[in-house]
């Protein structure tokens, strides 16, 4: 399926059902769970220790994503809102409008 001009790729499958690296390291651990939405890496959010969704996006330059709960305020909604960080990286589009 073909990219869009936001580096979206709606057929990309999640990396498993918890944060990657987490589950692969025996002291690892999550606050909350975040979804690349162009590979479908599945990492820790930044209230977790290990920060592994950022890490991910700095590492690929993949800068959108979406919340990986099953029942989440940050739920994914149109694409017209987005936020970024202070560094310019896109963490969260379209994740305000849930419930």
């Amino acid at each position: 399926m073909k990219k869009d001009r936001r580096r979206l790729n709606p057929a990309s499958k999640p990396s498993g059902d918890g944060c990657v690296e987490c589950l692969a390291s025996p002291k690892g651990w999550w606050v909350h769970l975040l979804r690349c939405a162009q590979c479908g890496h599945v990492g820790c959010s930044d209230s977790s220790a290990s920060q592994h969704a950022s890490k991910h996006a700095a590492a690929t330059g993949h800068p959108i994503i979406t919340s990986f709960e099953p029942v989440s305020p940050l739920a994914p909604a149109p694409m017209s809102q987005e936020s970024e960080t202070t560094d310019g990286v896109m963490v969260q589009a379209g994740c305000y409008g849930g419930l």
